[in-house]
């Protein structure tokens, strides 16, 4: 008899486990239709696959994550944004140790303006981060720092940025937040060696060198900021606000001779739109020096 039961107890759970095999297999089969329809523009038809395929298998994960990514793809307002994080929750409530969940979901509650909602999604998938993954460390560790930077919690969000940068030392954003705080309370030693630090791992990056030059510019150490400048110039030949900068040095150096020279050549070399009010500065430095220059001529004239 005991035997006849164990016998009914095996063949009950091979058919419980041939069950949930298939509903597996049809989920996956569903994602995956989803996963399709959203690659040919169809999002409509890939969130209904994606929510038939997490229906047929509730466990899994992945089916509520592609969900959720292209409902913030296509969010629109804060109910939009809240229906991609709310898909994102029930992601991690299944697969609670997947620390992509948890950083697209911070993603979404930033994009709301929830910062403590982005620090707590962002904490607790630090908190499991294994392997490798597309998203590292510094990329939640600089979302960190933002949020932190909005609650103007700032001991923490220095101290997130560092993170960031010590795990991604290729994040260049999180050189730029982390000297831009420094600046903020004027501690403008820090913020040099930061940038410094910037530049040593992003050569090619233009705006730490402009920063820097603008520190040094601050500090009245213009022949750092000439040099810093100069050299960002030379690897940055198309970004021609370098010119503006090094034009205003030679101002405060009260070298109109230079800063003239600057100047026109910034001008002639095109612009972006969005220098329009550096343009109208570039004009009007030229003017100053214009000004100056005939004032200097009519004092060095003879008088009759």
């Amino acid at each position: 008899m005991i035997k006849k039961l164990q016998f009914f107890v095996v063949i009950i759970s091979l058919f419980l486990l041939l069950a949930c095999h298939q509903e597996r297999n049809e989920s996956i089969k569903l994602m995956n239709a989803g996963i399709k329809a959203h690659k040919t523009g169809n999002d409509s038809l890939a969130i209904q696959k994606l929510q038939e395929a997490s229906t047929t298998d509730p466990s899994n994960a992945w089916a509520y994550f592609y969900k959720a990514t292209i409902l913030e793809k296509n969010a629109t307002n804060s109910h939009g944004f809240e229906a991609a994080a709310k898909a994102y929750q029930q992601a991690i409530d299944v697969l609670p140790g997947e620390f992509l969940f948890y950083y697209h979901q911070a993603v979404v509650y930033a994009k709301l303006e929830e910062n403590q909602q982005v620090i707590d999604s962002l904490l607790k998938g630090i908190s499991v981060k294994k392997g490798k993954h597309k998203v590292t460390l510094g990329e939640a560790y600089y979302r960190l720092g933002q949020a932190y930077m909005n609650l103007n919690q700032y001991d923490k969000a220095q101290e997130a940025w560092h993170q960031a940068i010590i795990n991604r030392p290729q994040l260049s954003e999180a050189y730029s937040a982390l000297a831009g705080l420094y600046l903020k309370f004027k501690i403008h030693s820090h913020a040099a060696q930061v940038l410094k630090n910037a530049i040593e791992n992003h050569p090619e990056e233009a705006r730490h060198y402009r920063d820097l030059g603008l520190i040094y510019q601050q500090l009245q150490n213009y022949p750092q900021a000439l040099d810093i400048l100069e050299k960002g110039f030379e690897k940055n030949e198309s970004a021609s606000d370098f010119l503006y900068f090094l034009g205003e040095t030679y101002v405060q150096m009260q070298d109109d001779r230079r800063a003239e020279v600057y100047f026109h050549r910034y001008l002639k070399k095109g612009t972006p739109k969005e220098e329009k009010i550096m343009v109208a500065a570039a004009q009007k430095r030229l003017s100053e020096i214009t000004k100056r220059k005939i004032v200097k001529s009519k004092e060095q004239s003879p008088t009759p």
